[in-house]
């Protein structure tokens, strides 16, 4: 059995607005292969949310009469400052936008490694390998990064760049795509500035990849289709992490 967790890239296509789900993306590619999946993924959810998820249902699947092991994880990882508390409710927006860039920017790094060494832990006590999924937000690239975190594996750099343009890796991943996010950030000090700017001029580029490719981002234009989720779910099955035997 494979459990899917993530955010919303993690619960298929969705409609213009957000209201529903149109169809459930990998998860049902998966459950067409005849293997049994189960889906914890919310929409908005955070890195952190998506941790407590897998954690919480490994702690109890024997309690709610699932005995199937769960032979691993596939992980859509999303934006890393979304595990700050305000994200979905500022306080007000403009004052969250600069409270997370002036003591959290340039943490970012070791905000998203501190989830990877959690999972990697969490991967480790129950004997499971994870797998993660740039989705809203790409992954890190280590060569050896099973190495540095046992149990964890990066299955996919960025769907993006795998639908668009046949490679999971990329060279300059996109960490979020939030862009009201910089629009709301004021700063003086000038290095905080030139990344920032870097970060915005990627996220807006990431958001055109997007819409300029309506056939694998339709139809909301910022969650990839059911097309994209094929495309994914192929190069999954041709690298082997998706099998007959999960």
């Amino acid at each position: 059995m494979i459990l899917i967790a993530g955010d919303s890239w993690g619960c298929g296509e969705i409609s213009r607005g957000m209201s529903s789900v149109l169809h459930t993306g990998l998860e049902q590619y998966i459950v067409n292969e005849n293997i049994n999946s189960i889906n914890v993924s919310q929409f908005g959810g955070s890195n952190s949310e998506a941790y407590n998820k897998i954690k919480t249902f490994l702690e109890i699947k024997d309690k709610i009469n699932i005995t199937e092991p769960i032979t691993k994880i596939l992980i859509f990882q999303t934006e890393w400052f979304r595990d700050f508390h305000g994200f979905r409710h500022p306080y007000p927006f403009e004052n969250y936008c600069n409270y997370i860039f002036k003591h959290e920017y340039f943490n970012k790094d070791k905000v998203i490694s501190s989830w990877y060494y959690r999972l990697s832990r969490l991967a480790q006590e129950h004997s499971v390998n994870m797998y993660l999924i740039g989705g809203s937000s790409d992954t890190i690239f280590l060569d050896k990064f099973s190495i540095e975190y046992p149990g964890l594996h990066i299955a996919c750099q960025s769907m993006t760049n795998l639908i668009v343009n046949g490679n999971h890796r990329i060279n300059d991943p996109v960490y979020g795509v939030s862009v009201d996010l910089f629009e709301e950030f004021s700063a003086s000090d000038v290095s905080i500035l030139e990344s920032l700017i870097d970060d915005f001029n990627k996220a807006e580029n990431r958001l055109n990849v997007w819409k300029d490719n309506p056939d694998y981002f339709w139809p909301d234009g910022s969650h990839p289709n059911r097309l994209g989720h094929k495309i994914l779910f192929d190069f999954l099955k041709s690298t082997g992490v998706i099998h007959e035997h999960c």
